[in-house]
């Protein structure tokens, strides 16, 4: 293809997300400032109106425990009234004269991004589940035969409880859609309705997770709570689910913002319930010919303060599956790997934020064992009306749900390879498949190259003996580089060298794989880049030549250059190592420039090879003495 330029071209993915966090899931804690308060009308109906007592139990308000500490905690009634603040905050007026009562609590609060630190499996089913409670169906969180049959169809055969929990988590967020309409927003419905219609808000996709649960003998509880809210830019009302995990404890786990294991700081905790219809204010009193008359409780949330970010929790890495190169129109496969830096079991979103067009949702969530890693794939499509002239440069970038970001580019022109998304499907799910093979010491793949170190444009040649441990015949075993593979049968002892050549690459990672098992080797290579020195930024074109001037230029080198000397004019300068730009002044007189600006480099790379490069440039010498322009005359005729 005859490229005339290259264009940048940067498509971004807008991100609709309808429960999106702030980005407060960065952060390892808030503290917060909660108000939490109501009024009380009196109404008189008789002539004889008399209130002995009236007494408020509020139920909703935050208590000391492992994500949430109380700073400071302040409760107020007007006209006052006695006040306990137990594990309920009770208000109680004797004698109440006014028309009129308020009351109140306002608490200063640090909330933790507390991630559960589950390290080892838990074995699932459980066999002797605690707290039966959280096992019995409610009025809100029942039960039908739908539900419990696509709950056991979804944990069938599963042996570990998180993945258990997860895949109950993720079938409700995927399934079941967020809409605050009139019927869900007003009252809560209940989890057979949510599973019949397939749509409600947060308690409903929460009542239906925790029946789900509860179904497969999983105690669960419903947590009610106030959360900060991208789509009213405030801290509103919300819920959540609890799971109990046996030697772990309580585990939150929320499908709306799909934080599963984790709940963002901004999740301010105020109850937990066996159901998500109970109250949270109770009130009794004595009296005769009076009404009262409740407002709702008003629940005010603000930031007081951020901590620090989360760090050192995931890696990721974005890349194509095939080269970095797409037709127009073809489709294209995009591998997110994620790592787990942790020494626990750990859960992400993770947000395709630039890519060219997607074909799918631009967000997937996956679970991830200690340390391990994984990948998951998306599908975008290239434009099919670009201009055949030009190639063109687009972004890919990755984002988890700790705000950490990979990115890469990948290049579109006329000429490039087009991908069908029949092809792309095959590639995706024989990678999916992948994760379920067994790593196996029966099949032993061992690799290694010619050398430590490799200049960029330099082949690597890499050599792979792969051998069979086992004691059965291993069959249609395929060795991988990338699509370059190698199809071999193994006897019991038998060992095979199989090699390959691969092309700048500091990370190569070779698989080899039967049907069942799967071993993988990772080869780091050092790759030596060629600096290359150049000169820019002449400041002057012309000088007089009896004239003595600050004359600068700028050196730069796109890598790294060591031990450099430059000779300008049979001038030395010594730099002892530059990548990206250095500005040069001189003191230099017109007279020395008579023949150009003339720039002599010698310089090496990190391993000691030497280079050489030579620059000239004409500058302009203004009233040169006759005998220098006679001379000048003499050299050009020569």
């Amino acid at each position: 293809m005859n490229h005339i330029f290259r264009i940048l071209a940067i498509i971004l993915l807008l991100i609709p997300f309808a429960s999106a966090q702030e980005n407060f899931n960065e952060y390892q804690d808030l503290n917060l400032i909660l108000y939490l308060g109501s009024n009380i009308s009196i109404k008189e109906t008789g002539n004889d109106p008399k209130i002995d007592y009236i007494i408020t139990d509020v139920l909703l308000f935050p208590r000391d425990e492992e994500r949430l500490k109380i700073l400071e905690m302040d409760a107020f009634a007007e006209p006052n009234a006695s006040i306990s603040l137990n594990h309920k905050a009770t208000f109680r007026w004797d004698k109440v004269k006014e028309k009129y009562l308020r009351f109140g609590i306002k608490s200063k609060l640090n909330v933790k991004n507390d991630i559960a630190k589950i390290k080892t499996k838990v074995d699932f089913p459980l066999k002797d589940p605690v707290f039966k409670e959280y096992l019995e169906f409610t009025k809100f969180i029942d039960i039908d035969e739908d539900i419990y049959t696509k709950a056991h169809e979804l944990v069938e055969g599963e042996d570990d409880l998180y993945f258990a929990v997860f895949k109950i988590a993720e079938w409700t967020r995927n399934n079941i859609k967020y809409d605050l309409s009139t019927m869900t927003e007003k009252a809560i419905q209940k989890s057979t309705w949510v599973f019949k219609n397939k749509v409600g808000v947060c308690d409903e996709l929460t009542n239906l997770f925790i029946s789900m649960l509860r179904s497969v003998g999983i105690p669960a509880r419903f947590v009610s709570g106030t959360v900060y809210n991208n789509v009213i830019n405030n801290w509103g009302g919300h819920g959540w689910a609890e799971v109990y995990f046996p030697n772990y404890g309580w585990v939150p786990f929320d499908v709306t913002f799909g934080q599963y294991g984790w709940v963002d700081a901004s999740h301010l905790k105020l109850s937990d319930t066996a159901d998500s219809g109970e109250s949270s204010l109770e009130y009794n009193w004595r009296s005769r010919d009076i009404d009262l008359i409740i407002e709702d409780v008003t629940l005010n949330t603000s930031l007081e303060k951020a901590g620090d970010k989360i760090k050192n929790i995931i890696e990721l890495e974005i890349n194509t599956l095939e080269n970095d190169r797409f037709g127009f129109g073809s489709y294209v496969p995009i591998e997110v790997k994620i790592t787990n830096l942790r020494d626990h079991y750990l859960s992400t979103s993770i947000i395709l934020t630039k890519a060219p067009k997607l074909i799918e949702k631009n967000t997937k969530i996956i679970l991830l064992k200690p340390k391990e890693t994984k990948s998951i794939y998306f599908t975008a499509q290239v434009q099919d009306d670009l201009n055949e002239d030009f190639e063109y440069s687009a972004s890919l970038e990755a984002k988890d749900s700790f705000g950490n970001l990979a990115s890469s580019n990948i290049f579109l022109g006329g000429d490039y390879e087009i991908l069908s998304l029949k092809e792309i499907n095959e590639k995706i799910k024989n990678l999916a498949k992948r994760e379920t093979k067994i790593i196996s010491t029966s099949l032993n793949l061992e690799c290694q190259t010619e050398k430590e170190r490799y200049y960029s444009d330099e082949e690597i040649n890499i050599e792979c003996k792969i051998k069979n441990n086992g004691n059965v015949l291993l069959k249609n075993i395929n060795t991988c580089l990338k699509n370059k593979c190698n199809l071999i049968d193994l006897r019991i002892g038998e060992e095979e060298i199989i090699n390959f050549v691969s092309n700048n690459a500091k990370e190569i990672e070779i698989i080899t794989e039967t049907d069942q098992i799967i071993r993988r080797e990772k080869l780091d290579v050092e790759i030596i880049q060629v600096p290359d020195l150049f000169v820019s930024g002449i400041t002057r074109q012309n000088v007089n030549y009896i004239e003595e001037i600050d004359f600068g230029f700028t050196l730069n080198s796109n890598f790294k250059a060591y031990n450099i000397n430059i000779k300008v004019n049979k001038r030395n300068i010594d730099i002892k190592d530059l990548e990206g730009s250095k500005d040069i002044i001189l003191k230099l007189k017109g007279k020395n420039l008579v023949n150009g600006l003339n720039i002599k480099a010698v310089y090496y790379d990190i391993i000691g090879n030497k280079y050489e490069k030579d620059f000239s440039f004409e500058i302009k010498v203004e009233e040169l003495p006759w005998y220098i322009k006679l001379l000048k005359i003499i050299t050009f005729s020569d």
